[in-house]
């Protein structure tokens, strides 16, 4: 983040904040457009709303997967330090 080190540390606090917010709507609109292409796409010719019916899907789908695959890594990580106390 070179952007930050042109700035005060007072400042550099909100603009890690905006950087950091901005990331995660970029993110989430490029998920959603992606997976909605994905259905209109998978839907090869069908009506609007079924292509947006199977991006929705798509999208729950994904979601649930990296749930499931977030859970299991958590649940992998042992922190022997921590169970010491």
């Amino acid at each position: 983040m070179h952007a930050l080190n042109s700035l005060e540390i007072y400042e550099s606090v909100d603009e890690s904040t905006i950087i950091n917010t901005l990331q995660q709507i970029v993110g989430a609109i490029a998920t959603a457009t992606s997976l909605l292409q994905m259905g209109i796409s998978a839907s090869h010719g069908a009506s609007s709303a079924v292509a947006f019916t199977h991006g929705v899907h798509n999208g729950i789908i994904f979601t649930i997967v990296l749930a499931v695959i977030g859970l299991l890594i958590a649940l992998s990580i042992n922190n022997k330090n921590e169970l010491r106390h």
